[in-house]
């Protein structure tokens, strides 16, 4: 058994989901440098077995199209954020497999967001010099893919950096706010 798979069942078999829910799983879909990190926090700290991005199957399952052995991987879970599970490309397996998720689409102001891709890439040493118009483009491009493809019902809309509050996400997700867990998370800010 691969280090990935050790560490990751390891995890599932100490957090099994605790009650049923009236829908599948939970996809946090919004792009990167949307607050999608700090949502896989909120996520999991209202109870859910959550997995967030890990580069092994980032790199040796969605990038060599082994998009079933993804979605299998994924019904050990409950919820996810980041790549791949943000992609629209896997959209239509996601919603194959785990009919009636819920989606939470992350967002920021577009200039905003430019700028923290800008610093995170800075402070990665990659690439800085994006087309800010294009870059800006392709982004709502994939937000407006979330809202035309997901039902209403199943699709939450939630921006970070306007303030929104863990009331809001426990209220979609139909599950209660701990008393400890009032104020959202924010993780990898740049």
């Amino acid at each position: 058994m691969d280090l990935l798979k050790s560490i990751k069942f390891s995890t599932f078999l100490k957090r099994q989901p605790q009650t049923k829910r009236n829908y599948n799983k939970v996809f946090c879909v919004g792009w990167l440098k949307t607050g999608t990190t700090s949502m896989g926090f909120a996520i999991k700290n209202l109870g859910f077995v959550h997995l967030s991005y890990e580069q092994y199957i980032w790199r040796n399952w969605y990038q060599n199209g082994k998009i079933d052995k993804l979605m299998n991987y994924a019904k050990h879970y409950e919820s996810f954020d980041d790549l791949p599970w943000n992609k629209p490309e896997i959209f239509q397996h996601i919603n194959k497999c785990f009919p009636n998720s819920k989606y939470i689409l992350t967002l920021r102001e577009p200039e905003a967001w430019f700028d923290s891709l800008v610093r995170f890439n800075k402070k990665l040493n990659k690439k800085t010099d994006f087309n800010k118009e294009a870059e800006i483009q392709k982004y709502i491009e994939h937000n407006n893919f979330y809202r035309l493809n997901v039902p209403k019902e199943n699709l939450l809309e939630f921006d970070i950096f306007k303030g929104e509050k863990m009331e809001k996400l426990a209220t979609f997700l139909e599950v209660e706010l701990p008393s400890h867990e009032l104020k959202f998370p924010h993780e990898n800010k740049t």
